[in-house]
């Protein structure tokens, strides 16, 4: 059964809607909770063994598959200009003072070239081996078996410092070497020529100072790429320079770094480009940015190295001003197609339906920004501002049949009719009687046909429910319902004697209309009490009809309406819980899948052989732009790919994208540690010996996957010990006591998170003999006292192994329990261990580098300071027990208020302080009044009692950072605009700007 949650089915015949030119890349980001320093990163590089290292502006770190581990080294602590590899896999680095170095043998060597270099030029000729140069002064440099030599072609007597060398084989019809310089100037050489340089005519463009060059192929046709800082993107082929800028709109800056292209599998050629403005890429022609908003830690990026796993996808390393990130760029299930909504409250109406060519069109609705519409690649907008659409919120969108039984696609808006999509993209007003006003809006669609005749089922935000046929509108009334109530879902279930009953999700409960009279289920056994949002009719595995029931407090609830008339609420234990107990919707696809959209991720559910449930949760790490859904905001498409709508925009998740285990490639597993009593030992050794007497030997491992390293599972063995193979573990390493003098073999076996097993991994070593355990000694021994031995010996030994073995395992046990502490321990160093929000130490640092930020891009920083009022008459009269249960509380709807990127923190006692970077006074008051909206909706019940609620006063302050500001500083002004919030009697929201003015009038 094919079920779209915010419409009609759509044709499998249709054409799947192509986004793949929409999504942004899946970013992993690493920073200082992942051992990096908190500086400038600027170069990226992968060594012989297949590690990723990164430079920043003071040294190196290495990246083991979980963590960075800088690499101390005195010898070179300047910034980290570029990184590159050899023919022979020998990495370099580029140090602004110290010059070359590389890295073998596990150390990192200065060549004794102090001379000063740009970047590194490798070429790879087609059918020969990688060249790599560096220009210093007036010569070119090539490496030779791990020594620097002079090479041609020379570029002594050429204007400005050489930036970068490369080489084209084609272009222009002959090979060239082409020098970039740094006064914007380009040169060329033939190659097979006389060795003289000429200048390439750029006088038409402005190019500024050149900061790389690049050589690609697209569609068989060699092309040569300039960069620039401050003259944009140019592109030399045989039919001419195409240019992009930033004026035209086509780049978000002009201060770019570098570039990396890649490949799909028919050949077409994505280049990637590292810039100020963030990671762009240019597709035919068409250019994209992204930056912090689709989850980057900087708009600032240094440098981009791009490499191909094992498994042959695709993979972008950058180097930022905020950290290092990693994307995957070749097919992801994971997308995010629209930013739409990031700023306010996110996408709440979702609509993909078949266009008149055999293809899709797609309709997302946002709380603020209004209508987009994307068709054949191209998006279109509708809004307030551009004048083609209402200035109101969208709540759904929905395509049906009508009355007249043709489509009807509507559009829910609040304090509004609906409006009515006509053709392709215009708008009428679908009149309906509901009051608009107080929020009311459309929010549920029902067509259904009743003694042959069609009629349509509305539910709305405030008034209930509204039936309308060919004689009119009809109220429906909710028996034993004395006030407004919200009708949030309604499904139709046709019984085994053909009658029709619906089912509505409401703000007080389920309800079922049995074709008379529509009721509450609140006598229902086991059904909890409180709103549910929305419901579902799927079969079971028996093929019984069951409704899974999204609810507003208690996750999902099923129920058994086989017999609609006598409904029975299912408890299963196989069912795992959902990540949070407030669930938007339940979809299921053609195959059985079922997807559990939360305000903490989406939960997939698929059957097992047991009549269980395997449960997979996706958040923003697998690629979802936020892990908050929202109502109305997620279906299932023709194709069974799931689309999410989220507090921050759209993502998409297409299952067919997922790899199989039978395509992914063995990893290699390598040794990255060998610790003996607490010392590194050197594990490039042909042979490992052990010395006598060790106490503590521990071997650190690990599988380069290239992603998802958290799921990677280990197990191993020790021969002789060990007969068998231990359980599989996630812990990357093992430790043994005190072994027995003897030749071990340690067998390691690892498996990634495809479950596909990697190379295998055996490491031989031996452990010394002490004095006494040396043959010689022993044998003398033995022949004096070999009848002890006999009888003691054996005894004793068989006891030690014994011992060992235990001692061994407890070791494992508490050294896994230990490293869980030490994780514990660094998060809640930043928790307050009552909200679970940020505490004031990690909001300290957050600002201090806020400040930078603003300060360095001349951005608004936004604070705004928050106090539940009255709270000590709030602990006096119900008590310090109920009064951190109201903290909490307060703390869970402050959250809910922000924006994704922003900070809440708990500043001290009710005290509390929400940071935003990047915005405007109006944004926010917009979260301020956001966030004394949702705690102002807190029942008693929710604060820890039955009768009080709760209000806050706000303050806040806005502005670009003045010179002298510190945190302090803000501080104390968003402290002032409180303490006036107070003064004129609390439970209000008062900004700094505002006294500012009544000051200077």
């Amino acid at each position: 059964m094919l079920l779209l949650f915010a419409g009609s089915p759509i044709a499998a015949a249709t054409r799947p809607l192509d986004v793949a030119d929409q999504g942004a890349p899946v970013f992993q980001v690493f920073g200082a909770k992942e051992g990096l320093s908190d500086e400038i990163w600027s170069a990226v590089g992968f060594d012989q063994q297949g590690f990723v290292w990164a430079g920043s502006a003071s040294g190196l770190a290495r990246f083991d598959g979980y963590r960075f581990t800088p690499y101390e080294w005195p010898e070179a602590r300047s910034l980290v200009r570029d990184m590159a590899h050899d023919a022979d896999g020998l990495l370099w680095a580029i140090f602004e003072r110290e010059g070359l170095a590389s890295y073998r043998d596990g150390q990192w060597r200065l060549s004794g070239n102090r001379s000063f270099s740009q970047r590194f030029s490798p070429i790879d000729p087609l059918g020969e081996a990688r060249q790599l140069f560096v220009a210093q002064a007036d010569l070119n440099m090539r490496v030779e078996q791990g020594v620097w030599v002079p090479a041609e072609p020379g570029s002594s007597s050429l204007p400005g410092d050489q930036i970068k060398l490369t080489r084209t084989s084609t272009l222009y019809g002959e090979a060239r070497w082409w020098s970039g310089r740094s006064d914007g100037s380009l040169w060329f050489q033939r190659v097979d020529g006389e060795p003289l340089w000429q200048a390439f005519d750029l006088s038409a463009y402005s190019t500024s100072q050149i900061t790389d060059l690049l050589r690609t192929e697209h569609r068989g046709r060699e092309e040569l790429w300039i960069l620039t800082y401050g003259g944009g993107l140019l592109r030399l082929r045989d039919d001419g320079v195409r240019v992009w800028r930033a004026a035209r709109g086509e780049l978000p800056s002009e201060a770019i770094y570098s570039a990396v292209a890649t490949h799909d599998a028919e050949g077409e050629r994505t280049l990637w480009l590292a810039s100020r403005g963030g990671l762009i890429r240019l597709q035919a022609e068409q250019t994209r940015a992204f930056d912090r908003r689709h989850g980057l830690p900087s708009n600032a990026i240094r440098g981009i190295k791009a490499r191909r796993s094992i498994d042959g996808e695709d993979t972008l390393w950058l180097a930022t001003e905020g950290g290092l990130a990693r994307a995957r760029i070749s097919a992801s299930p994971w997308q995010i197609v629209s930013l739409i909504g990031a700023s306010e409250n996110g996408v709440f109406g979702l609509l993909l339906e078949p266009d008149d060519h055999g293809g899709e069109r797609l309709w997302v609705g946002s709380a603020k920004e209004g209508l987009a519409m994307l068709h054949e690649g191209q998006w279109q907008y509708f809004s307030a501002a551009r004048g083609n659409f209402p200035d109101a919120a969208v709540r759904g969108i929905w395509r049906m049949e009508g009355l007249d039984g043709e489509p009807l696609r509507l559009i829910g808006l609040v304090d509004r009719d609906p409006l009515r999509i006509e053709g392709a993209a215009s708008f009428s007003r679908f009149e309906t009687p509901w009051p608009k006003q107080n929020g009311n809006a459309l929010t549920s669609v029902l067509s259904r046909t009743v003694a042959g005749e069609r009629e349509l089922w509305m539910g709305t935000l405030r008034s209930g429910v509204y039936r309308q046929d060919q004689s009119g509108w009809h109220k429906l009334e909710l028996s034993q319902q004395p006030r407004a109530w919200a009708a949030f879902s309604l499904t139709e279930q046709i019984d085994s004697s053909g009658r029709s009953w619906i089912w509505l999700a409401t703000d007080l409960g389920l309800a079922r209309f049995d074709g008379e009279r529509l009721q509450l289920l609140h006598a229902l056994p086991d059904l909890p009490k409180g709103g549910f949002r929305s419901i579902t009719l799927m079969p079971d595995q028996h093929g019984r009809a069951e409704l899974w029931a999204s609810s507003h407090r208690n996750g999902v609830v099923r129920l058994d309406v086989s017999s609609p008339d006598r409904p029975r609420v299912l408890t299963d234990d196989r069912l795992p819980a959902a990540p949070d107990p407030t669930v938007y919707s339940v979809l299921r696809d053609s195959q059985g899948r079922i997807y559990v959209c939360t305000n903490n991720g989406v939960q997939k559910l698929v059957r097992d052989a047991n009549g269980g449930y395997r449960q997979t949760v996706f958040r923003r790490r697998d690629g979802l732009v936020h892990d908050e859904c929202n109502s109305n905001g997620q279906l299932i498409d023709a194709h069974d790919r799931y689309w999410v709508g989220t507090l921050a925009g759209l993502s998409l998740y297409d299952p067919a994208l997922q790899p199989e285990a039978e395509t992914l490639q063995p990893k290699p597993l390598i040794l990255t540690r060998l610790l003996v009593d607490g010392l590194e030992q050197l594990t490039r050794r042909s042979e490992l010996l052990i010395p006598a007497g060790s106490r503590d030997l521990r071997f650190e491992f690990v599988l380069l996957s290239d992603q998802r390293e958290s799921e990677t599972r280990y197990r191993s063995r020790l021969l002789p010990d060990d007969p068998a193979f231990g359980d599989w573990s996630s812990l990357p390493g093992r430790s043994f006591g005190r072994l027995a003098p003897g030749d071990y073999l340690l067998e390691i076996e690892a498996m990634d998170y495809g479950q596909t097993l990697g190379q295998p991994l055996s490491i031989a070593f031996r452990v010394a003999p002490q004095w006494w355990e040396q043959r010689w000694v022993q044998a003398s021994g033995l022949l004096a006292l070999v009848c002890l031995a006999a009888i003691f010996g054996l005894a004793y030994h068989r006891q030690l192994r014994r011992r060992q073995r235990e001692l061994l395992q407890l070791i494992q046990d508490r050294t896994a329990e230990l490293n869980q502490a030490n994780a514990r321990l660094t998060e809640l160093s930043y928790l307050d261990p009552l909200t679970q929000l940020a505490n004031r130490r990690r909001l300290m640092e957050a600002l201090e580098k806020a400040l930078q930020y603003g300060r360095s891009e001349q951005k608004s920083i936004g604070l705004i300071l928050i106090d539940i009022d009255h709270f000590k008459d709030y602990n006096d009269h119900h008590g310090h027990l109920a009064g951190d249960t109201a903290l909490r509380a307060v703390a869970q709807a402050l959250n809910s208020a922000k924006r994704a990127r922003d900070l809440v923190a708990r500043y001290g006692g009710e005290e509390f302080v929400c940071l935003l970077e990047d915005s405007d006074a109006q944004l926010v008051d917009q979260v301020a009044r956001r966030m004394h909206q949702r705690v102002a909706e807190l029942s008693p019940r929710s604060l820890g009692n039955n009768q009080h609620g709760a209000s806050i006063s706000l303050g806040f302050v806005c502005r670009i950072p003045r010179p002298g500001d510190r945190a302090e500083t803000l501080l104390q002004d968003a402290d002032l605009a409180l303490y006036e919030a107070k003064h004129r009697g609390r439970n209000q929201i008062v900004a700094h700007h505002d006294l500012s003015i009544s000051a200077s009038s």
